[in-house]
């Protein structure tokens, strides 16, 4: 399908962007209690976050809201009575960094390249239950933060994709309307169809297997190369 020349294209984030080989709450954990010098124990803790998380994932989808992992930590050193000398932010990050080990999607450096080349401007929003800062110092140490105008994490907004106003902050902050932004991710449910909801036109990144039943005015992508001849097929 033909789309008018974006203005600028709103990424998502895992899987789209970034990815990793795999999530350790328990490096995580293990890491905060040890900097908290607590002997809260580990299989305890683990269990009961991940009954915490099990319940909240499931109300997510059912409401769109978001549970932020600051909330979880804060529960969890009320739970099991650890005492940590760092700040909530500090231990957000401690346990980030700790549970997973983050690198670009390949082909990701090359086409924020080519976007720039084109004064196509570029921004994030990202489903995620930690906050935009640490989205952030990631993205610094990948070395492509500065890329991106902003980032939405539904941490700091309370709401999730697919729901229409987390998509409308976005197009807000960059003074655009929906015509004039593309959406990209990976994800039917929360991307594709969540901005093809916000009236953008939108591009599904390593999409599953078959067309996505009843959905128009999307493309499908398997290499981020592969957006450049998209923006050279755009109408004016």
């Amino acid at each position: 399908m033909t789309a008018a020349r974006p203005k600028a294209v709103i990424f998502d984030l895992w899987g789209t962007l970034i990815e990793s080989d795999e999530f350790s709450p328990s490096r995580g954990n293990a890491r905060l209690l040890e900097l908290a010098g607590s002997d809260a124990p580990l299989d305890a803790l683990l269990a009961y976050e991940n009954d915490i998380v099990r319940d909240a994932e499931r109300r997510e989808d059912e409401g769109g809201i978001e549970f932020t992992r600051p909330s979880l930590q804060r529960l969890l050193n009320d739970r099991f009575a650890i005492r940590s000398p760092l700040s909530l932010a500090e231990q957000e990050w401690e346990y980030w960094s700790s549970a997973l080990t983050i690198r670009l999607v390949d082909g990701v450096p090359g086409m924020l390249d080519d976007l720039a080349r084109r004064s196509i401007r570029r921004a994030i929003i990202s489903n995620s239950s930690f906050t935009g800062e640490i989205i952030r110092r990631t993205l610094t140490n990948l070395g492509v933060v500065d890329r991106f105008e902003f980032i939405v994490s539904s941490a700091d907004y309370g709401v999730r994709k697919p729901h229409p106003a987390i998509f409308e902050a976005a197009l807000a902050r960059l003074g655009l309307e929906p015509e004039g932004a593309w959406f990209a991710g990976d994800n039917v449910a929360y991307d594709l169809e969540g901005g093809l909801g916000a009236g953008m036109f939108s591009v599904l990144f390593r999409p599953p297997e078959g067309e996505p039943p009843g959905l128009e005015g999307y493309a499908c992508i398997e290499r981020w190369s592969e957006l450049a001849t998209l923006l050279d097929r755009a109408g004016p």
